[in-house]
């Protein structure tokens, strides 16, 4: 930087992470930005460098010069806003119908929580490019783009519920009676009331017995979108990515708040409690940073765990105020299969009456009990 620089001086660099993380082995770029910090600070030159980054992988030698401004994603509110915006655009386009109305915005909101302006922005295009109209029908349409888009991440996966529904799970009756309970203190009328909300439960037991698809009913009981972390997906062998990984998930899974998100297989991505198991402390650090939003959320977000072998899970995570109650599934009782059946059999469009139910459950706990002496 020149001695002589009087007038004030802005210095944006776009994208330098691939060059001052730890993977590059020339250390210069470091060395560079570190000295133009220090002749800022100690000069008195009138500069400022701004860093854009699509990630928080800051060099050891710069984390004192560096302050960190985090961007979230659009709330309710801006994306009202930008909804407003797009609408009054195309409505100056006389090929285009648009509906207007306070209700297809907030339609358009909720479907659109969770993308960025400029996946916003694409889906309405989208969706009035492919039959010149937009209407309450083309929220269904964002909807599906929004769960491509987030499933390119990698890491998360937005599922669809509205056909679902805790009456389609049999059995697990301590599980559903607590749920429903809660759904309450989950709702806006309970939060105006000043009831906490839930944060959320561990399902723990045997493989295969309604786990997972306990997430998908307690989401559609509650109408709250599901988003599902894909535990094994967030490490990668790039430094910083993968801690990276885990504060985006968490960011999409606040942006879409009020809603579900379950992390399946919890285990897969904790640290083993005789090391770290040779990753330099990376599940560590994924793990301390999960395990501090856990505890301190303010958002409306419902974790929903499940674990195949709790055994494998950090004590601090099974401690009381991480989870609210941790559930053990088992094999289901006469009681439990009988009333899957029932359930099952009406999915089909049949009536259990026509079928020796008795007879069913006798048969399905013998295989059950087949399928335990083999494990």
């Amino acid at each position: 930087m020149a001695a002589s620089q009087k007038s004030p001086l802005l210095l944006v660099l776009l994208d330098p992470h691939r060059y001052l993380s730890d993977n590059n082995a020339n250390p210069i770029f470091r060395r560079k930005l570190r000295d133009i910090a220090i002749d800022i600070r100690t000069k008195g030159h009138m500069a400022s460098v701004i860093i854009i980054s699509p990630i928080v992988d800051i060099p050891i030698e710069l984390e004192k010069e560096v302050t960190v401004l985090d961007f979230p994603l659009p709330d309710r509110a801006e994306i009202s806003e930008m909804a407003h915006r797009i609408l009054d655009r195309f409505d100056e386009i006389k090929a285009v119908t648009i509906s207007r109305g306070e209700a297809l915005i907030e339609a358009l909101v909720d479907a659109a929580l969770g993308l960025t302006y400029a996946e916003i922005e694409n889906c309405l295009a989208r969706s009035i490019a492919e039959d010149k109209t937009l209407d309450m029908s083309d929220v269904a349409n964002i909807t599906r783009q929004k769960q491509l888009i987030i499933r390119k991440s990698g890491v998360l996966e937005f599922f669809d519920t509205h056909e679902l529904g805790v009456d389609q799970i049999g059995g697990l009756a301590a599980l559903k009676g607590w749920l429903k309970t809660r759904e309450a203190a989950f709702s806006e009328a309970g939060r105006n009331y000043g009831i906490a909300p839930p944060k959320g439960v561990l399902l723990t037991g045997v493989p295969g017995c309604g786990k997972s698809l306990s997430a998908k009913r307690v989401a559609a009981a509650w109408h709250l979108p599901l988003i599902r972390l894909d535990v094994g997906r967030i490490f990668t062998k790039w430094v910083g990515s993968s801690e990276g990984n885990i504060r985006s998930a968490i960011s999409t899974a606040e942006s879409v708040a009020p809603c579900v998100f379950w992390i399946d297989e919890i285990e897969k991505g904790m640290p083993r409690a005789n090391g770290n198991g040779g990753d330099n402390g990376t599940s560590m650090r994924v793990f301390a940073s999960f395990l501090t939003w856990l505890q301190e959320k303010t958002a409306l977000v419902f974790v929903f765990a499940t674990a195949n072998q709790i055994d494998q899970l950090p004590p601090e995570i099974l401690r009381k105020g991480r989870f609210d109650e941790i559930f053990f599934v088992d094999l289901p009782t006469d009681i439990e299969r009988k009333e899957i059946i029932e359930i099952q059999i009406r999915k089909v469009g049949r009536s259990p009456d026509d079928y020796p139910l008795d007879e069913l459950v006798h048969l399905s706990g013998e295989a059950a009990l087949g399928d335990a002496q083999l494990g």
